[in-house]
């Protein structure tokens, strides 16, 4: 089911908007992964693929850089869009919710000659970023817009803080003054700030003039419980051959004192093709470069996937030995002898 459903930005036409939902297993089962649909107003606008959930678990996806117009919406999130995990209620998997946007504010008044006026930052906004393939990391999306209506400049820097405190007294994470024209940063968890955290973030830009806005502060966020799972596997032997049977290894490890509880296993070109197994066994029909896939989930339902290629030789036919030419001679002259003996010559 989906829990919850937001909407991160400014509710004003023109401001891109972040759609977000919470996918939660209700049910007493594990479930695999699914895809989540993002509607607005009845038409679908992105899905996002949701990884294997234990009971009890939830996972947050979501949709960004969408400008709706001016009046009323709505917007609806809805879990296993294709019916992939069965349920005993088909019926409760979506959640509207609905929002109005305002028309966008009239320009300010022209300049009064009074000289240069500071730029602004506008619609700052957020996502929390999490790439489920080796090395499966999770980063914060910082975004914002530059606004300098009136002297018309462009921007050439700006500086981001991220401090745990709303007051910044602190600050924990600063790109300092940074020359660039791009309008967004990416932050990684666990490197440059800390998971299992409530932070605070603002933003300041700098024009071609050389002059500065105010901090602008976007909406706090909560970092994931802890990292996404170590995901390694290994085989033996090191190198297999065609039509012999190839054992693996799982060598995941979970973090944040969770487990690995789930394994999810593809062998191109092999038989079996799949396994649910921790160390499953498979054997490959055809020798080449073959890829092996494991998705490792821990016991949060957090997920990571890791793709090796193995090459495989050729199995070469087994060959009876040959006697050396003496000993077949030897054997040739001993049968001759008895032909003779036996005919009376």
């Amino acid at each position: 089911v989906v829990s919850s459903s937001a909407i991160d930005g400014s509710l004003v036409a023109g401001s891109p908007l972040t759609f977000r939902g919470t996918v939660n297993n209700a049910g007493s089962a594990n479930a695999g992964g699914s895809w989540v649909a993002f509607l607005l107003d009845g038409a679908e606008i992105g899905r996002q693929r949701t990884s294997a959930l234990v009971s009890g678990a939830s996972e947050e996806d979501s949709v960004s850089g969408f400008t709706p117009s001016a009046g009323n919406h709505t917007l609806t999130v809805c879990a296993d869009i294709v019916n992939e995990v069965a349920e005993s209620n088909e019926g409760n998997n979506c959640r509207n919710t609905a929002f109005t946007i305002a028309s966008p504010p009239p320009p300010p008044p022209p300049d009064d000659g009074g000289g240069e006026t500071p730029p602004e930052v506008v619609n700052p906004n957020r996502s929390i970023d999490v790439s489920r393939v080796v090395p499966c990391t999770t980063r914060v999306h910082f975004m914002w817009s530059f606004s300098d209506v009136q002297d018309g400049t462009t921007q050439t820097g700006y500086q981001l803080q991220i401090d745990n405190n709303s007051g910044f007294p602190s600050i924990n994470y600063d790109t300092g003054s940074v020359t660039s024209s791009a309008k967004e940063r990416y932050v990684t968890v666990g490197s440059q700030i800390n998971f299992n955290t409530t932070y605070y973030w603002r933003i300041r830009v700098r024009d071609s003039g050389g002059l500065w806005s105010s901090y602008v502060s976007g909406s706090s966020f909560a970092t994931p419980q802890h990292a996404l799972p170590n995901t390694g596997f290994s085989w033996s032997p090191s190198q297999p051959v065609s039509g012999s049977e190839v054992q693996f290894s799982d060598k995941s490890t979970a973090n944040g004192g969770a487990a690995i509880t789930s394994w999810n296993w593809t062998f191109a070109n092999a038989s079996p093709a799949a396994s649910s197994n921790q160390n499953p066994a498979t054997t490959f029909v055809s020798a080449g470069s073959h890829s092996v896939t494991l998705e490792a989930t821990d016991s949060d339902g957090l997920s990571c996937t890791l793709t090796q290629n193995v090459a495989i030789g050729f199995a070469f036919p087994e060959i009876d030995e040959v006697p050396p030419i003496s000993s077949v001679g030897s054997s040739m002259s001993s049968l001759w002898a008895r032909m003779v003996a036996a005919a009376g010559f």
